[in-house]
């Protein structure tokens, strides 16, 4: 499968580019697996998209890239509200943690909503920086 993401991403993008990337493993039912990411990467695809494939789970169906673009940072915590989360996700971080929710992630369907699950899901508490971020979504199966 490595290979077939490796060509399907190739095509759009070269792979000496140094972007945002995630890869996210789906079983048949359309249940994310597992899903590995890295933001504000050193390393180009050619040499990311191995490293992320390869940290995947499980035995999966098919794999969703999704190459970030369009990242704003929002200094003020209302200006973040009104996003459609189906097509932006948010990027949390604090002095010591981070977290991310990606577009169209299942169960959440308001900032609020993403804000919270984040918060939750890594133990986020106090002042943080937010981001969002649009991305280029590509499924490999």
């Amino acid at each position: 499968m490595l290979k077939k993401i490796e060509e399907v991403i190739y095509g759009k993008y070269n792979k000496d580019d140094v972007l945002w990337v995630f890869l996210s493993s789906f079983d048949k039912n359309n249940n994310m697996l597992t899903s590995q990411g890295a933001l504000e990467p050193s390393k180009p695809l050619a040499v990311l998209l191995p490293l992320l494939y390869k940290s995947l789970e499980g035995d999966s169906d098919f794999v969703a890239i999704d190459i970030v673009h369009d990242i704003i940072e929002h200094k003020d915590k209302d200006s973040f509200l009104s996003l459609d989360m189906a097509k932006h996700g948010l990027f949390l971080l604090s002095w010591d943690k981070s977290g991310v929710i990606l577009p169209d992630t299942a169960g959440i369907d308001s900032s609020k909503t993403a804000l919270a699950a984040i918060k939750k899901k890594y133990a986020i508490d106090g002042k943080v920086r937010l981001f969002s971020f649009t991305t280029d979504r590509i499924v490999v199966s």
